[in-house]
């Protein structure tokens, strides 16, 4: 690994006594860095170890994330689909600094091993409809905010129509990212068949074209439409009437208020 000079001196300092492994994640070890990448640290912990969460900081220039890992969270990455879609690929792509009793290895061995099975698609459908249901208050004030062209509304309710959408495809599909900076391209791959994601996303994320902020939420609009049909299957009794409803608004506004797509 091409680690820059203030990162490692950083890592040979550090204290150990609390630790299982080191290990490098992200685009370090894909030696995919570019001038501004960050480097991603990850600390295992033994079971006695008090340290938790993670940290930032600046060696010298080179901005530097350091996650620590207890066994408990180790265990949430193969359990929680959220936890899974974000971490899993990096796993296998991580690199080991320092792994003197193989931990590294091993949880590297059982992240190539994993397999999203039925439990965890169960798992993941229940997401999808809680943070759907979540979503709507968006829907609702990109409504709002194109009726009364009101910009803060609609710039809130951009967010749940592009970054919301996909997260909830993202995990609903099981979608194992390699990056969270390429959570867009991965998904548009996974999708690849499907004009109509790669048709409303590039919108409402307002790639390519000089897409105004109105543009951009009526394709939200037209995504979410999208993706409530596309996982039709899945909604539940407790949130599948509120999605239905808040689908059949958006077509009524959208056909009230024809737009130039």
């Amino acid at each position: 690994m091409n680690l820059p000079y203030p990162v490692c001196q950083y890592l040979d300092q550090l204290g150990r006594d609390d630790l299982l492994a080191v290990a490098i994640l992200g685009s370090y070890a894909r030696g995919s860095q570019r001038r501004f990448s960050d480097v991603d640290i990850l600390c295992l912990l033994g079971a006695s170890s008090s340290l938790e969460g993670a940290s930032v900081l600046d060696c010298q220039g080179v901005y530097v994330t350091v996650s620590r890992a207890a066994p408990s969270d180790v265990e949430q990455w193969f359990s929680d689909p959220r936890a899974a879609v974000s971490i899993i690929q990096g796993l296998r792509d991580g690199r080991a600094y320092w792994d003197p009793q193989q931990a590294f290895a091993s949880l590297q061995r059982r992240a190539h091993d994993f397999v999203w099975d039925e439990a965890m698609q169960s798992r993941a459908d229940q997401y999808a409809n809680q943070q759907l249901m979540g979503w709507l208050e968006e829907v609702y004030k990109s409504l709002q905010g194109l009726t009364e062209r009101d910009i803060g509304r609609m710039l809130q309710g951009l967010h749940g129509l592009t970054f919301g959408l996909v997260d909830v495809l993202t995990v609903q599909q099981g979608v194992l990212l390699p990056s969270d900076n390429s959570f867009l391209a991965d998904l548009r791959r996974h999708f690849q068949k499907d004009d109509g994601f790669v048709h409303w996303s590039q919108r409402a994320f307002g790639l390519y074209d000089a897409y105004t902020l109105k543009d951009r939420v009526w394709a939200g609009l037209h995504l979410f439409c999208w993706t409530v049909d596309y996982l039709e299957a899945i909604w539940e009794p407790p949130y599948r009437s509120a999605i239905e409803l808040a689908k059949w608004r958006v077509e009524q506004f959208l056909l009230e208020y024809r737009h130039e797509d």
